[in-house]
């Protein structure tokens, strides 16, 4: 990415990792500009519905992020991460690193920094099926927030491996090793209901 398709600031991400990229795109640019200079250069990368005013002094980096902060866009921005944060929901199916990753996010986001806050947020998102007395425990007496993350990681791995409507599961049958398989085709008497019967391997590992 160049300094010339940088996306401007309008409001729709955290000004503290606007102004990071914003950093990380310039140095690129070579040469040994002041502090003072690279931030003009970020005023200009700023909407107008946010920076119009140029009688504002700002010629520091912690300037410019107090400013953003500052905006009415900011604090939009914040409840719209606490709502997204709200209604994250994880399942049997949910990629366990992908929605810790994506919890993490909405928490620096919505600048719940708060360890307290933050274990309040966590228990809230996650549907009360999945409590244990024991998890919940671990998540009250956690002393840091990475160590909140490595008991939820465990606890949704654990969660993962439990047999529940919907799972998909493979049955052995131990002495002879071959796997329990059904068809389409139904028993003309008794039951009625599909076949049942043992197979060497799973039916997609004939597939080719």
């Amino acid at each position: 990415m160049s300094f010339l398709t940088f996306p401007e600031y309008n409001g729709s991400c955290h000004p503290d990792d606007w102004v990071r990229n914003f950093k990380f795109v310039i140095s690129f640019r070579g040469g040994a500009p002041s502090e003072h200079e690279i931030v003009n250069i970020a005023l200009l990368k700023i909407s107008r519905s946010i920076y119009s005013d140029k009688n504002i002094q700002i010629s520091k980096f912690s300037q410019l992020i107090e400013f953003l902060k500052a905006d009415p866009s900011f604090k939009i921005f914040k409840t719209n991460s606490e709502q997204k944060l709200i209604t994250l929901q994880f399942t049997y199916l949910t990629n366990v690193q992908d929605f810790i990753i994506e919890l993490r996010q909405l928490l620096s986001d919505a600048e719940i920094f708060d360890l307290k806050r933050q274990k309040q947020s966590i228990l809230k998102i996650l549907p009360l099926k999945l409590f244990t007395d024991t998890f919940s425990l671990k998540i009250a007496e956690s002393q840091s927030i990475n160590e909140i993350f490595v008991n939820l990681q465990n606890f949704l791995f654990q969660y993962k491996r439990v047999v529940k409507y919907g799972s998909v599961i493979t049955l052995r049958h131990i002495d002879t090793g071959k796997l329990l398989s059904s068809s389409l085709e139904k028993y003309t008497g008794g039951s009625k209901q599909y076949w049942a019967y043992a197979v060497d391997r799973r039916a997609t590992d004939y597939e080719s």
